[in-house]
């Protein structure tokens, strides 16, 4: 599954760039030019792809920032970021979840699946148990727990977003892993 993944990727990579190789940019930043049915040149202004920049860390070969076009994908981060390492645990992530700027994107090593206990309570585990979820560490476990204490059980797994350091990104990220009971 991971090889074919990879596979699928490297050839739209390349797809994609012999696309824009055989277009003939005209060498100016947004315009291309073409010739209409008469054979003048035609100009056309195309829209400029905004960037967005993303950490990808955890089982990759070369963690880091990158930045990508907006719209892209974890798999296209990860890519960026050399690839899958061979102990990556790519099942426990929506790899096609679009990105958002400034985002931090980690792809959980084999082990930090929460060993197939299914999914983490989140009015129940201690810290050692939350730091299980890909993505979530000391410090945001202590968070969450810090927040239990003083509000009183979680009614949702939403409610989870009002925890500091918890935004609508990293939820997206670990919401397969986490029940509200």
């Amino acid at each position: 599954m991971k090889r074919k993944l990879l596979e699928l990727a490297g050839i739209l990579l390349i797809t994609g760039t012999v696309f824009v190789l055989c277009k003939g940019w005209s060498g100016q930043e947004g315009e291309m030019i073409q010739e209409s049915q008469s054979g003048e040149p035609v100009t056309e202004t195309t829209v400029t792809e905004k960037e967005l920049s993303v950490h990808v860390c955890g089982a990759v070969t070369a963690p880091g920032v990158y930045n990508l076009t907006e719209g892209s994908r974890i798999y296209e981060a990860a890519l960026a970021a050399g690839g899958f390492l061979p102990e990556a645990y790519t099942e426990g992530i929506n790899l096609a979840r679009e990105l958002k700027d400034g985002e931090q994107v980690r792809i959980p090593f084999v082990g930090e699946e929460n060993n197939g206990d299914g999914p983490v309570n989140i009015n129940s585990a201690d810290v050692q148990t939350l730091c299980t979820i890909p993505g979530v560490g000391e410090t945001k476990a202590k968070a969450i727990v810090s927040y239990r204490e003083k509000n009183g059980p979680f009614s949702s797994v939403e409610e989870l977003m009002k925890v500091s350091g918890i935004k609508e990104g990293l939820f997206e990220q670990i919401s397969p892993y986490i029940k509200c009971e």
